[in-house]
């Protein structure tokens, strides 16, 4: 396909399964599509905005009606249409920076993973996905926690600008009624790193005192440790609340409903 080479790959933060460098990354992008799913019925149209390359899509599209596919990305919609088009998908370029040429009321529920960070005028996007959905209709979202990505130095080229916990849940809720609230913590590679962090979740060798009385290196080691949370299902994905101090997440996935 055109411009289908491993630089398309590389530059940009899309998924493309078994091409990415980071297959704990795709496995959590997956995750989410799947969170999606759970809450869409056989007959809801679905919005899939910045849907990148489409694995996410046709994941929407196994269980709804209808799914439209939106991306910036020439790139990403041929690669979804060439290996993730379904009768039901229908992908489409589209800049979220600007109206999006929908009409509205006209989905059930609209899902954008890992978008809002790239948004410059935020608030302007929450509208447009609230003129979409129809009354009653669903939006779910996920993006870093920017507390948490800041503490474990995590630094991205792409992105605009990312919001707290806090500034999410306040972003949404001044649009939309916040339903739930999920935290997302990486599957951790195989490497030195994995065994650090396991033996500081388990606290062996009494290894966060430890930390705690050192300088230096280990002080960094110990800012970027992420507890292992893995749900009774086996994921990664665990609810949390709106209010608490919990710091055992990376990415935040909010479901919320418009009235």
């Amino acid at each position: 396909m055109k411009g289908d080479n491993d630089r398309e790959f590389a530059d940009s933060e899309r998924v493309y399964l078994g091409r990415t460098r980071s297959p704990e990354n795709e496995r959590l992008h997956v995750e989410r599509y799947r969170l999606a799913a759970a809450f869409v019925r056989q007959d809801h149209v679905v919005l899939d905005a910045a849907c990148g390359s489409g694995y996410g899509t046709q994941l929407l599209a196994d269980v709804a009606a209808r799914v439209v596919g939106l991306d910036i990305s020439a790139h990403a919609v041929d690669y979804a249409l060439q290996h993730y088009s379904r009768p039901n998908v229908d992908y489409r370029r589209a800049d979220l920076e600007s109206p999006i040429a929908l009409n509205d009321a006209n989905f059930d529920v609209i899902v954008s993973f890992e978008t809002l960070e790239h948004i410059s005028n935020q608030r302007r996007l929450l509208t447009e996905f609230h003129r979409l959905l129809k009354t009653g209709g669903l939006l779910i979202m996920s993006t870093p926690d920017r507390d948490v990505f800041q503490q474990l130095a995590y630094q991205s080229a792409f992105h605009v600008h990312e919001l707290s916990k806090l500034e999410l849940t306040s972003l949404v809720g001044d649009h939309f009624k916040i339903v739930e609230l999920y935290g997302q913590v990486p599957y951790i590679p195989v490497g030195w790193h994995k065994v650090v962090r396991l033996l500081a979740s388990l606290d062996v060798f009494n290894l966060r005192s430890r930390l705690g009385k050192a300088d230096g290196f280990l002080r960094k080691v110990r800012r970027a440790m992420v507890p292992i949370v893995v749900s009774e299902d086996g994921t990664n994905t665990v609810r949390i609340t709106l209010n608490g101090n919990e710091h055992s997440h990376v990415y935040l996935i909010v479901v919320a409903s418009k009235l």
